[in-house]
């Protein structure tokens, strides 16, 4: 199967995590932009990096990306989220298209999420917490308002201030 991978680089450059991940994973090509090619070069070889600068410069190929859409199926993997690994090596957990879905519909239902909703995410990407702030955004035509990490003093409290939340705080969706 052919995998993207999102590595976080960290002030030293890759984290050694990073590199157990890319071993784990094994990923047949890895997204980045120009800044980081050098650090994204110590992980793979340049035939299996995309560079996302170039990637809209190129011509659409219709009839392939027609080809691939007919060719999905609802569990497919859509992303790999790695886990802690309890002996050092991350363990990747994929997550389907449809489990993703089931997922967003029954949390917007239960929460009864709507295009109002505000959410504030401060969760990294790679990171499972964002799941419900950026999917059930994206279902329901809300707004998220993407929080670094440093502006947050206790991460399970974000505050911004338009953030305006209209579902019980008991039933938060992080």
């Amino acid at each position: 199967d052919d995998y993207l991978i999102a590595v976080k680089k960290n002030n030293e450059g890759l984290s050694p995590r990073a590199k157990l991940i890319m071993q784990v994973l094994e990923p047949a090509y890895v997204i980045t932009n120009k800044k980081f090619l050098d650090k994204t070069l110590e992980l793979t070889s340049k035939d299996k990096i995309i560079l996302v600068d170039e990637a809209f410069t190129h011509e659409v190929n219709e009839d392939a990306l027609s080809r691939i859409r007919n060719e999905q199926i609802d569990t497919d993997p859509l992303c790999i989220i790695c886990t802690s690994g309890s002996t050092g090596v991350p363990k990747g957990v994929v997550i389907s298209h449809r489990a993703a879905i089931d997922f967003t519909e029954e949390a917007s239902e239960v929460m009864e999420f709507s295009e109002k909703e505000i959410f504030a995410n401060q969760a990294p990407f790679y990171f499972d917490a964002s799941v419900p702030d950026l999917y059930c955004t994206i279902r329901n035509g809300a707004t998220v308002h993407i929080m670094l990490q440093r502006t947050c003093p206790f991460p399970w409290l974000p505050t911004v201030p338009t953030m305006k939340p209209t579902a019980p705080a008991s039933s938060s969706p992080v």
